[in-house]
């Protein structure tokens, strides 16, 4: 098992070599580590079979790679989702170049077209280029998207990415606890720059720190974790998961990784956790999905409402708006208050060009008389309408939730999520919906929930494959490849 285990402990030791001993070692390598990816997500297209090698090369770039930036022009950048996502495209090209004649666009496709179509109309009613904003969108949201579509379009597939964020979300689980006792510096320490620019003080909630690890904000943190600790919790309750990992029973990694999640002291995950739960619960007590269509429904009313202005015409939502403190930093609803009473202000800006939006830039934002910024984005949603208008605003919601909403209630309805080979691409559906919740509230991209849109696009669009109630992942080869050889099965 040590042999097995070897990788990751060198990551590990590593990882805290750097932090301890040799703090910001990698700081002038950071450009280098980010073009040298590209690199290293070709080969990995090489070695493995593509769906493998795509969930490999988005999740450790997520979990690990700096959150810097190489600017290159305006509006376009190298950082880890765009340096990825060109490893991949020309890993793709390079040694899969086949499954691009297998590609065939479909009715969910789109959202994604109508969101694409928006950037030409925003920057060019604004007199804006539009060459580096699509190029910049194209590698953030298409790309993961598209090859989603190409390469995890089976059960089994989808199956593969779920396994890959459950094993995440156990790697980053010491890293986690590691910055609960000693405070949210990893980034800083290995890579020499901190991972966001912002208040200090937003790291310590609920009597301790809050993990920021790799990512730019301990919110984005929670969410992981989150996600990977729903899909553990019904992966073996849908017998999905081997009987033992490690040797050791597998509840009891369950149990472990909901304890570290607990330690991640994020309000809004520990809300989404709940949720997911009611989802996937509702599904195998009562066999109905109608509470991941009430989530989805919501979301989308609060951003409609929003980008309408109607939403703050509510007595109630103005009195809780107005009726309390406006510190942000306070609790959890003086940040939902301050962010709430920003996006009225930028809202109203974006009606002015309700279609179209200002375009990619700072025509966007809104300026006191003497030029100073006075508002603050902090969610995906007001992003998307002032930017690309009410096209760029549906474009982003609908791709997330048209292919969850597509599999529960056209291909795959709640009586078959019980079947293991269903269960997994299920709890890809109820994350999807979680992420747009999420994202009318955070602005926190992850290109490995888009990856799980695009294959339940085309899982949704293909028939429905054959289903029986003693499918079982356990003796599916891909599912077997993801786990460690020395794993028992009891």
């Amino acid at each position: 098992m040590f042999k097995k285990i070897l990788p990751l402990l060198l990551l590990y030791g590593f990882i805290f070599a750097c932090a301890f001993v040799t703090r910001g070692i990698l700081k002038p390598f950071i450009s280098l580590i980010l073009y040298g990816w590209i690199l290293v997500v070709i080969y990995l297209f090489k070695k493995f079979p593509p769906e493998r090698a795509l969930i490999i090369a988005f999740i450790v770039a997520v979990l690990f790679l700096p959150e810097s930036r190489i600017v290159i022009r305006n509006n376009f950048e190298i950082n880890k989702t765009t340096a990825t996502s060109i490893g991949t495209i020309l890993g793709t090209l390079i040694f899969h170049s086949n499954y691009l004649a297998s590609f065939r666009p479909g009715l969910l496709d789109l959202p994604m077209l109508v969101w694409v179509v928006s950037i030409f109309i925003s920057q060019n009613d604004n007199n804006l280029s539009v060459t580096t904003p699509l190029i910049q969108h194209f590698l953030v949201w298409v790309t993961p998207y598209l090859l989603g579509r190409l390469y995890l379009n089976k059960l089994s597939q989808l199956q593969q990415l779920a396994i890959a964020i459950f094993i995440g979300g156990l790697i980053y689980a010491p890293l986690s606890l590691f910055e609960n006792f000693k405070t949210p510096n990893l980034h800083l320490w290995v890579y020499g720059v901190p991972a966001r620019v912002g208040s200090y003080l937003q790291t310590f909630r609920l009597g301790g720190y809050r993990p920021t690890i790799f990512m730019n904000h301990g919110l984005a943190v929670g969410m992981w974790m989150m996600v990977a600790t729903l899909l553990a919790i019904w992966l073996w309750q849908m017998k999905v998961l081997p009987r033992k990992l490690w040797k050791y029973p597998t509840a009891w990694t369950v149990i472990g990784l909901i304890i570290v999640f607990i330690q991640v002291r994020s309000t809004a995950a520990y809300y989404y956790l709940a949720l997911g739960l009611a989802i996937l619960f509702a599904v195998k007590w009562a066999r109905t999905a109608i509470p991941l269509a009430l989530i989805a429904a919501i979301s989308l009313s609060y951003v409609t409402l929003g980008a309408t202005g109607h939403l703050y015409e509510i007595p109630q939502v103005q009195n809780f708006m107005y009726g309390g403190s406006t510190n942000a930093s306070e609790n959890r609803e003086g940040s939902l208050r301050f962010r709430m009473q920003n996006e009225e202000i930028l809202a109203e800006h974006a009606r002015t060009k309700f279609i179209s939006g200002w375009g990619v830039g700072p025509n966007s934002r809104v300026y006191d008389e003497k030029g100073n910024d006075i508002t603050t984005t902090d969610s995906i949603w007001i992003i998307q309408f002032g930017s690309r208008g009410i096209m760029g605003l549906y474009g982003f919601f609908l791709s997330i939730l048209l292919p969850a909403l597509g599999f529960a209630f056209y291909r795959y309805p709640a009586y078959t999520w019980r079947i293991p080979k269903v269960a997994a691409a299920a709890s890809l559906a109820a994350v999807l919906v979680l992420y747009a919740w999420d994202s009318a509230l955070n602005a926190f991209p992850n290109a490995v929930y888009v990856l799980a849109s695009g294959g339940l696009a085309t899982v949704v669009m293909k028939p429905r494959e054959r289903l029986t109630e003693e499918s079982s992942p356990r003796s599916l080869p891909p599912v077997k490849k993801l786990l460690p050889a020395r794993i028992h099965r009891g």
